[in-house]
Formats: C-alpha cells, sequence, structure tokens
C-alpha cells in the first residue's frame, strides 16, 4: 500500500509558502555554475499528446542542442495502473543520479526564448524550482536539484497515493499534482520540526 499526506488544508498553504515555491526565478536568485548538468525530461502518450509530441520534441531537442544538455523523453506509460502525467515522477526519480540538474516540462508547453540557459533559473541554494501560473500552483514545469532531499522527496512524491486517479477512470486530473501541493503543505508543518526526515516517511 501507499502513504498518506495530510489534505485537510486547502490550496491557501502557497500564500504562505517561500516565494521560491511560487515563481519560476527567485527574487535573488544565484545561478548555479554553467558547468552543471542539466537533462529535461519529458513524456507523452495517448491521442491528445501524441498530436503534439513530435513537434514538442523538436521544441526541446532545438533547445537541448543549443546549450548541450541531455533530452530524454518517454511515450509509454511507466506504470500502467496510473495515468501518464505520472511519468514526470518516475522519469525523474530514475535520472536524477546522473545529473545535477533535471528540467522537467509538460509536452503542451513550448520554450520560447531559446537563448536563456538553464543554469540562471537553477539556484543551488534550492533544492526544487517549481512554476505557478493564474490558478496558482502548476506541476507542468520545474526544476530539481541531484540532492539527497530531493530524492526523497520525489519518492515520497510518488508513493503518496491518496490523491492518484486510476488509468481508464473519467476524471480529466491525474492526481500529481495535488499530491504535490499536499507535499508542499507537510514541508511547511513539518520540515523545521522534523528536518527532512519526513520526506522518507
Amino acid at each position: 500500500g501507499g502513504s498518506r499526506a495530510d489534505p485537510s488544508e486547502d490550496d491557501a498553504f502557497l500564500a504562505r509558502s517561500g516565494v521560491h515555491l511560487r515563481r519560476c526565478i527567485p527574487p535573488a536568485v544565484r545561478p548555479t555554475p554553467p558547468s552543471s548538468r542539466f537533462a529535461i525530461i519529458m513524456s507523452y502518450s495517448g491521442a491528445y499528446s501524441a498530436q503534439l509530441g513530435p513537434r514538442s520534441v523538436a521544441n526541446k531537442r532545438q533547445y537541448a542542442d543549443t546549450h548541450g544538455y541531455d533530452l530524454i523523453v518517454s511515450t509509454a506509460p511507466i506504470n500502467p495502473s496510473r495515468k501518464p502525467s505520472w511519468n514526470k515522477v518516475a522519469m525523474a526519480i530514475e535520472h536524477l543520479p546522473d545529473y545535477d540538474w533535471l528540467f522537467y516540462v509538460d509536452t503542451d508547453t513550448w520554450i520560447l526564448n531559446m537563448s536563456l540557459p538553464l543554469h540562471v533559473l537553477a539556484d543551488d541554494a534550492y533544492d526544487l524550482v517549481l512554476t505557478e501560473d493564474h490558478r496558482g500552483l502548476n506541476a507542468g514545469v520545474w526544476l530539481v536539484r541531484n540532492t539527497a532531499w530531493a530524492e526523497r522527496f520525489l519518492g515520497r512524491w510518488w508513493r503518496v497515493d491518496q490523491f492518484v486517479v486510476e488509468e481508464g477512470a473519467a476524471k480529466r486530473s491525474s492526481g500529481d499534482q495535488m499530491t504535490l501541493k499536499a507535499l508542499l503543505r507537510l514541508i511547511n508543518t513539518r520540515e523545521v520540526a522534523e528536518g527532512d526526515e519526513w520526506a522518507a516517511g
């Protein structure tokens, strides 16, 4: 069986979170060294994503080639019991040990500024850099650094299964974003008291 996060609070926790959790670029970003090893990860499957997939991969390939990054693409569900959007977590767990940073981007997200390198968005003072849109936290674009904390966090993100929507369910959401929100809520309430060991629970 999986584990559970406390779902009792609503999305207001985002307003109380550190600003680095709510913006793509922290207010006082200290760019990681340009020599850091980056990889871009993305996945797509199903009819909708298949229409966008090849064009999206070409967009990411152009960006990756411009800056010398690896591009890792999955086109098949990694876990058939979960919807494809959960691939992001499984891919990050698999590939993070091989790089300093991973950049995940959804298939329906396009990189428009090809000249902006990832190292100016990544700050070694942070393990996880998330983005937001008009609806708040967005799990479709994020950076994660190769640290012990990040490894445990990603494992926890995969194991907490109370919000998982199984493949084939009529509900459009998959639960990965709701799980991420719940885990960030736990960071606020437990990390100070328990350090980072909560992520291994």
